[in-house]
Parts: C-alpha cells; sequence; structure tokens
C-alpha cells in the first residue's frame, strides 16, 4: 500500500511539473493585444504560476515530510490531473477564440 501512496504522490508531482511547463510555454506564447495583457492580466499570470508552483512544493512537502495516506495521495494525484485538465480547456479556449478573432 506504501507503493501505491507513493507512486501517486510521484506521479502527480511529475503531472504538477509538466503542467507548469505547459503553463510558462503557453504563457510566452501569448504575444498579441488579445491575450498578452499587462497590468491586471499579467498580474493574474503571474499568481497562477506563483499558485502552481506553491501546489508542487506541497506535493514535494507531502511525499518527503508527511506520512501521507491513500486518501491524500488520491487528492494529490486527482489534483494534478484536474489541474492539467483545466489548461488545456483554457488553451484550447483561447487558441479557438484567436481563430475566430484573427481568421
Amino acid at each position: 500500500m506504501t507503493f501505491l501512496i507513493y507512486s501517486m504522490i510521484a506521479c502527480g508531482v511529475l503531472i504538477m511539473v509538466t503542467n507548469i511547463v505547459r503553463y510558462i510555454r503557453f504563457s510566452l506564447s501569448l504575444k498579441d493585444v488579445l491575450t498578452g495583457g499587462k497590468g491586471y492580466v499579467s498580474i493574474l499570470k503571474i499568481t497562477a504560476l506563483i499558485l502552481l508552483i506553491f501546489f508542487l512544493g506541497g506535493y514535494i512537502f507531502i511525499g518527503f515530510f508527511s506520512n501521507p495516506d491513500l486518501m491524500m495521495a488520491g487528492v494529490l494525484f486527482g489534483g494534478s490531473i484536474f489541474v492539467a485538465i483545466i489548461l488545456t480547456l483554457l488553451f484550447r479556449l483561447v487558441f479557438t477564440v484567436k481563430e475566430t478573432v484573427f481568421p
């Protein structure tokens, strides 16, 4: 059971690292008028990145310095998958809007 718990946390960490890399690449690719953002939008993009990194730190802390159970591992693993799904939906939505506005 311990192997399953730590495997789920390790997979969650890997997925969160992937999410952070995907988010950074996506943010850097947004250089147009529609999604580039200054001021408020820029603050929101940086805040989202900081929160993703904070969540990754939580995963690592739980994995190394805590005694996780199956429920905690499931929540962490599911949370990383949820973030991946939401990021994918966000990316597709932005690209669909850009294709519609800038054909």
